[in-house]
């Protein structure tokens, strides 16, 4: 009865449908002008038999339109055509760039436009026939696309039994009513062209026989099941809630009468009760997975856990509609460990962009680069969570010879550097840093009216412990008429400056290339070992959580057991004393008893003792705090006195507790006393006493 998982489609004339507030809809007498297969065909008919689904699609609806929905079944002809791809191609999110609000009291008058209005004709003439072509291209490709989707003849076209769901506004918080197919669970507008016509409506109140013309489709049906010329009711009587005058407005006698006036009911339900396994719902589809077909994209969807990644879903889109030319593959995941939970693959550009979600320790949320190429230099753009960074970078753009950096909102006011790779000799390279060269061969400082330029720095190699300073590879001018000239030691002090000032951006660069590589790295390993989370109550995936709980839970169960076996003997330690015999003679046994009831009497007045000596030291500390309020609460701030009230209620509340713990101690300090006697009057090993008593 089921057509294979890689050939099932979305196709709506093979499934029922139904309403989600009044009732259900079959096949009409008249066939609609647009399902006509030809014009001499014979007197319109509905082939059931050739719809191998249609009591599956009914059975689904039935399951749909429970009592406490305005959900209706409606069981009617359909097309068979392959439909759009309810899931949307994702778009570029536009980043929004704040806008500095000019004071128009300031505001710069444009300059005048000087150039030629001749001229400006012409080129926006030029424009608009680029324009016209271009619309004039899209047109035709659009009419191409439509004749390459448009349906094959088909001879049973609006001959075939189909079922759906209708379901009308007014509760649940549904605004406007529409229709949902059950075999994809997709919603469509009642002006839908998806379905031909409809016969009938149906739920578990009442069958409404359809007695519009539907030879114009069902967009202008009207939908109010309680107009008895467009909707021909089976049972006699209306639903209850679909009267003017409720029940709790009426009178006893009246609403007796109102309910007798249903002749008829609904029959029940055929169906047992449905029992589906945890393990089952969990995979959502046959063996966990499901391939559909729209126009131009297949996706695929799986249950989690099922693919050893953690994908859940594949969308991959085409350019024709025989689905032969790959053109995006959408990935999603979920559940992994590396927060990755969207890849998108552009096959003609091999562009692959990878969404990962927060929560990850280098903090990545976007990854942009060329499939199949990993080296470190290529191509590549990264960005990142700036928040949760200590640095606040928020974007690495890596291009064969340029590193650019883009920070967010840092303290020291960058937001941007820009490292370039140059060609150095031998074929080594060597770094360009803030769109400078990496060894700066001139360097300008202002400061104040001074201007100075320091040129040929020597190579990092040449460099030692003791640089020697060269006054004549600097020059620059003072714009001050009449100034000293600026010392040597000062110059050298600048120079010293800039120096340092370079090693740090050099160390900058380097950490930089550093966490890219550590970012590569990281990413082929989570590529190559693939790790999901489970929950801890998951109890299907999370195997050893479960074994270790079971163990757990045994454990817990023999300590139990163990406990109820074994009975707790008072009179052991005693017992071993003696040596543990099998008899004990009149002597030992009433030692052994004069022992326990000394201990059990001493045991009950050192806990009276512990709660006296435990309350009067409390009350001593009140006290003692009471007093020391009384002499300094006039110094004391609103915050102390606030944690001396609070103290002294604490110890108010304490005392309480041990008063009432003292006099339950001297309340049940009896009772267990002859608890204690009967279990010794009953115990086995002192059985010579009591003989020796009779």
């Amino acid at each position: 009865m089921f057509r294979p998982r890689e050939q099932r489609t979305s196709r709506l004339d093979k499934v029922p449908t139904c309403l989600d507030n009044p009732p259900e809809a079959q096949a009409l007498p008249d066939r609609p002008r647009n399902c006509t297969p030809n014009s001499g065909a014979p007197a319109p008919r509905l082939f059931s038999s050739l719809s191998p689904f249609s009591p599956y699609n009914h059975s689904k609806c039935s399951l749909r339109s429970a009592p406490s929905r305005h959900r209706h079944c409606v069981p009617e002809a359909g097309k068979e055509a392959r439909v759009d791809c309810p899931f949307l191609e994702p778009t570029e999110e536009e980043e929004l760039k704040e806008e500095n609000v000019v004071d128009e009291k300031y505001k710069l008058k444009p300059p005048k436009d000087l150039r030629s209005k001749f001229l400006q004709m012409m080129e926006q003439r030029e424009i608009d026939k680029v324009k016209a072509e271009e619309e004039k291209l899209a047109e035709e490709q659009r009419l191409r696309t439509l004749e390459e989707e448009k349906r094959p003849p088909d001879e049973l076209e609006g001959l075939r039994v189909h079922a759906w769901i209708l379901l009308r506004a007014g509760e649940r918080k549904v605004e406007t009513s529409l229709f949902i197919e059950p075999s994809t669970g997709f919603f469509y507008p009642l002006d839908t062209d998806s379905y031909c016509g409809i016969e009938s409506v149906w739920n578990h109140l009442n069958y409404w026989v359809n007695m519009q013309d539907s030879s114009k489709g069902i967009g202008n049906f009207d939908y109010d099941l309680s107009n008895t010329q467009n909707w021909e009711h089976f049972l006699i009587g209306e639903p209850i809630n679909w009267r003017l005058q409720k029940p709790k407005d009426l009178e006893e006698e009246e609403v007796r009468d109102m309910y007798d006036e249903k002749h008829l009911d609904m029959p029940l339900s055929w169906s047992m009760r449905i029992s589906i396994p945890h393990d089952v719902l969990k995979k959502r589809f046959p063996e966990g997975t499901r391939t559909t077909f729209y126009k131009r994209t297949c996706v695929e969807e799986f249950a989690p856990y099922v693919a050893y990644d953690g994908m859940e879903k594949r969308i991959t889109r085409f350019d024709d509609f025989q689905c032969t030319k790959f053109r995006v593959v959408e990935e999603y995941f979920n559940n992994r460990r590396d927060k990755l939970y969207k890849s998108i693959n552009d096959v003609e550009t091999n562009l692959v962009t990878d969404f990962f979600a927060d929560g990850r320790e280098d903090s990545v949320i976007k990854h942009v680069y060329h499939k199949n190429n990993d080296l470190e230099n290529a191509e590549r753009t990264i960005f990142f969570n700036s928040e949760a960074r200590y640095d606040a970078l928020s974007k690495i753009e890596v291009e064969p010879d340029k590193i650019t950096e883009n920070y967010e909102k840092r303290d020291d006011r960058l937001y941007y550097r820009q490292v370039t790779y140059t060609a150095g000799p031998e074929g080594s390279s060597e770094t360009t840093t803030i769109q400078g060269v990496r060894r700066p061969i001139l360097v300008g400082i202002k400061i104040n009216d001074l201007h100075v330029f320091f040129c040929g720095c020597p190579p990092i190699s040449e460099m030692g412990e003791d640089m020697i300073f060269r006054p004549e590879l600097t020059y620059g001018y003072q714009a001050e008429i009449g100034a000293k000239p600026i010392r040597s030691l000062t110059l050298f002090l600048l120079f010293e400056e800039q120096l340092k000032e370079e090693d740090k951006v050099l160390n900058s660069i380097r950490d930089i290339e550093i966490q890219i590589s550590e970012f590569l790295l990281t990413r082929a390993h989570e590529l190559a070992f693939t790790k999901l989370d489970i929950s801890l109550f998951n109890k299907e995936q999370n195997l050893d959580f479960r074994s270790g709980m079971l163990e757990k839970e045994q454990q817990q169960r023999v300590c139990k057991e163990k406990e109820v076996e074994e009975e707790t003997d008072y009179l052991a330690p005693y017992l071993a004393r003696s040596g543990n015999p099998n008899h004990l003679t009149y002597q030992q046994a009433l030692d052994a008893k004069k022992s326990c009831y000394d201990d059990f009497k001493q045991l009950l007045v050192d806990r009276a003792n512990n709660i006296q000596r435990t309350f009067e030291k409390t009350s001593d500390l009140l006290r003692e705090k009471k007093n020391y309020y009384t002499a300094n609460h006039d110094t004391l701030t609103p915050e102390e006195e606030a944690l001396y009230f609070e103290e002294v209620n604490d110890l108010i509340l304490y005392l309480k507790t041990l008063e009432i713990r003292l006099q339950r101690h001297k309340d049940l300090s009896p009772l267990r006393f002859d608890a204690l006697n009967e279990y010794m009057n009953s115990h086995p090993m002192l059985a010579v006493l009591r003989r020796d008593l009779k």
